[in-house]
């Protein structure tokens, strides 16, 4: 996105824009058997589900979207 001339905005812009994309695109689609566990995972005790984790994500992402947003909104009405 970033390397598209017609994209304007700022760098939260073009992140509340790329997790609005991902969101739109896989939300209810469950392809689930898709996610794979974090290779970077710490916990040694960490037991991966991928359904519950893809959800999980979805979950997540439309959270930080939201707030984002929220973000956004404040910025550009100068509070």
């Amino acid at each position: 996105m970033k390397d598209n001339p017609q994209q304007q905005g700022s760098p939260l812009s073009y992140l509340a824009d790329s997790l609005k994309l991902v969101i739109e695109t896989f939300d209810g689609v469950d392809v689930y058997e898709c996610a794979n566990q974090n290779p970077y995972q710490i916990d040694p005790s960490y037991e991966f589900d991928a359904e519950k984790n893809y959800q999980h994500d979805i979950k997540l992402m439309k959270h930080h979207f939201k707030c984002h947003m929220r973000t956004i909104k404040e910025i550009e009405s100068g509070q």
